[in-house]
């Protein structure tokens, strides 16, 4: 029996416990033994842990046991932890001299749950966790005894006490030959089948043309007749089973437009030098300190994890921006300086009444320090407006004209004066702009960090993947330069717009080419230089026709945001 033990990887104890060992091998059913004479009141029952209980397991660790655990208790204390190990308190030793053998069925979860949290894993608790046979509890007593006895360990005294209230019946399950030629595309003889069921030990009975196929408890793996059709396929022999082209109709395998966007918008990203990173959907509360976001923000409305694998992963994140801010600073500290990176993952925000939170598709960036430059190309600040050029090369990309970014502050993670929203068809989709020197602070970075982040599910309601290509104008273009003095506080993107609107067809392209306040722009104001070009696809252009639509786009930006053309 040991040498059997030892070839199956169980180290040999004593002659009892290798009895319940050697039985739990042979019958699938794990037992414990107890020492008779170390059980309070010579009893056991079963029953939860209770708060604050603790008991030494047979490793001789100290378990603390709560109320989601089953325990197997004498009249005072716990003495084993159910399915899982028993108890040091009542282990047979060499003095041992009457034995108690338990033989029991536990549910699969509540087996699995226990040993989880307890970080214990035996060969008693893998076997419920799967699923034991549940009327075998009593034959694998009686079998343990019948060792015992033969091999001189010692005698039974008595019959068992048995609190099952009657055996369970065996699963019955109606198997079709037409539907076993159907999923193995070959005519198994009927006699065939029945002879493979024989020789697994399930009892079978005809139907009909059917069979009627009564599996024993024991086989808990097979509970629908497409398991039935599994087991005659393997002991039939799959060499034995034709090979054959798929059949039926088949469907050409092809991303959804969701998808198809979101691998442009990454091979877009990456085209303009950023590294695309993946972190972590768990985060730590801590960073919405860090992130100095007030507690009154529905951003801390984050959905808690039961079983997180640690206190860094106990929230769902509700948004991508520290994630991206982790990555700079394990960056900054190993002396990277020059980074851009961008992520593109969802985030998570609890929804009242339902069990599943909102998921929200995003795409996060984050730059510090300078671009690599290269021939002839001297480095340059990955700043707010490098951050910008990426953002507006990724939505043209994507046919996205009717976005635009405006002044934005009350953020408290982005820099008060340096922030701006991105607004896609006059909603707001995202934040663009630098992170506020405290909160950089709380990350270790020295340098100033621009970010970004974008509502990827609304990119895709407005994107367009068909681009529509127009033939080389036959006719030139004319070119007229406009600058005009307003109020700082205009935004140039209303400007552009403006100019945009009111230069009609004609306006084929609008270049905002100098910006400039000093002594000779008053107070309070700047300078806007626009380049113009104006072209037409079946004539030329003539002065008259252009001085019009120039005439209209300076009343309009006088009447709107009182203008002035600059000498």
């Amino acid at each position: 029996m040991q040498q059997r033990l030892q070839a199956a990887g169980i180290r040999p104890i004593s002659n009892v416990v290798d009895v319940t060992n050697y039985v739990m091998l042979e019958l699938g059913q794990p037992l414990h033994a107890f020492d008779y004479d170390k059980l309070k009141g010579h009893s056991i029952i079963v029953r939860r842990g209770q708060p604050g209980e603790r008991m030494y397991s047979l490793d001789g660790v100290e378990r603390q046991l709560t109320s989601d655990m089953l325990v197997i208790a004498d009249a005072v204390r716990a003495v084993a932890i159910a399915g899982v190990m028993g108890g040091l308190d009542t282990e047979i030793t060499d003095d041992t001299t009457s034995v108690l053998i338990e033989s029991a069925h536990f549910n699969p979860a509540s087996i699995h749950r226990t040993s989880k949290n307890l970080a214990l894993r035996s060969e008693s608790s893998m076997r419920f966790e799967k699923g034991v046979d549940i009327n075998g509890c009593l034959l694998a007593a009686t079998r343990a005894c019948q060792l015992i006895q033969e091999m001189g360990a010692g005698d039974v005294v008595r019959d068992a006490a048995d609190n099952f209230p009657g055996t369970q019946k065996n699963p019955v399950i109606r198997l079709r030959p037409d539907r076993v030629a159907q999923i193995t595309g070959v005519e198994v003889p009927q006699d065939k089948i029945r002879d493979i069921m024989k020789r697994l030990d399930f009892s079978v009975a005809e139907d009909g043309n059917d069979f009627m196929v009564e599996v024993p408890l024991r086989r808990g793996d097979i509970s629908l007749e497409i398991d039935l059709i599994e087991e005659i396929a393997r002991l039939f022999g799959y060499n034995n089973i034709p090979t054959t082209l798929p059949e039926g109709a088949t469907t050409e395998g092809r991303r959804t437009f969701s998808q198809a966007v979101t691998n442009k918008v990454i091979d877009i990203m990456t085209e303009c030098g950023l590294s695309e990173i993946i972190t972590l959907s768990f985060m730590n509360p801590r960073v919405f300190d860090l992130m100095d976001i007030p507690q009154d923000s529905s951003l801390r409305r984050a959905v808690t994890v039961n079983n997180p694998l640690s206190e860094e992963q106990r929230v769902l994140r509700t948004t991508m921006i520290p994630g991206i801010l982790d990555i700079l600073s394990r960056n900054t500290v190993r002396k990277n300086k020059d980074l851009a990176f961008f992520e593109v993952g969802r985030t998570f925000t609890p929804v009242e009444g339902e069990k599943l939170p909102k998921e929200t598709l995003a795409l996060a960036a984050g730059v510090m320090g300078k671009t690599p430059g290269g021939w002839q190309v001297a480095p340059s600040d990955m700043d707010f407006y490098y951050l910008k050029g990426v953002l507006e090369t990724l939505l043209d990309s994507l046919n996205i004209s009717d976005y635009s970014v405006v002044p934005e502050g009350g953020n408290p993670t982005f820099h008060p004066g340096r922030t701006a929203a991105i607004l896609l068809a006059g909603r707001k989709a995202g934040v663009i702009g630098e992170i506020h020197p405290n909160v950089a602070d709380n990350y270790r970075l020295n340098e100033r960090v621009c970010m970004m982040e974008i509502n990827l599910e609304d990119v895709i309601d407005l994107a367009g993947t068909i681009r529509k290509y127009s033939p080389l104008p036959k006719y030139p273009a004319v070119e007229r330069d406009m600058a005009i003095v307003v109020n700082r506080d205009v935004p140039a993107s209303e400007i552009h717009r403006m100019i945009r609107e009111k230069g009609g067809a004609l306006l084929e392209n609008i270049t905002l080419f100098d910006v400039y306040q000093g002594e000779q722009i008053k107070q309070g104001f700047r300078s806007l230089a626009f380049s113009l070009r104006f072209q037409a696809l079946d004539r030329t252009l003539t002065d008259e026709e252009v001085n019009t639509v120039l005439a209209n786009i300076q009343s309009a930006l006088q009447d709107t945001f009182k203008a002035e053309l600059r000498a």
